[in-house]
């Protein structure tokens, strides 16, 4: 949540654990606008070794400088060896607005 966009984030954490990896393989993790107009928000890649594909890999990744060009949703996605994994969704807020899925009646009536 920020009060004015383009909306500067000093620091962004990222955990990620993978198995069933065999060898090196390169991971992938970028945060992209949902509809993919514009260039990625941020893109990194790191080489990781599995010794045994029953081994679980945890990266902790630490983003900085991160700029958000203006509010709205992103998505931070990772990929193994060039194939997809996973996604989760960023929400980019100014603040005082409300995301959709919150209503003011919470009582349900």
């Amino acid at each position: 949540m920020g009060r004015t966009f383009p909306l500067s984030v000093l620091s962004l954490g990222l955990y990620v654990a993978l198995t069933d990896g065999r060898g090196k393989m390169p991971i992938r993790m970028r945060i992209i606008d949902t509809d993919e107009t514009r260039e990625p928000v941020v893109e990194a890649e790191h080489e990781v070794e599995f010794s045994d594909p029953r081994m679980v890999m945890e990266l902790c990744l630490n983003i900085q400088g991160l700029v958000f060009p203006e509010a709205g949703e992103y998505r931070c996605q990772v990929f193994a060896g060039g194939e997809f994994l996973i996604e989760r969704r960023i929400l980019a807020v100014q603040a005082g607005d409300r995301p959709d899925n919150q209503s003011e009646n919470k009582g349900g009536g």
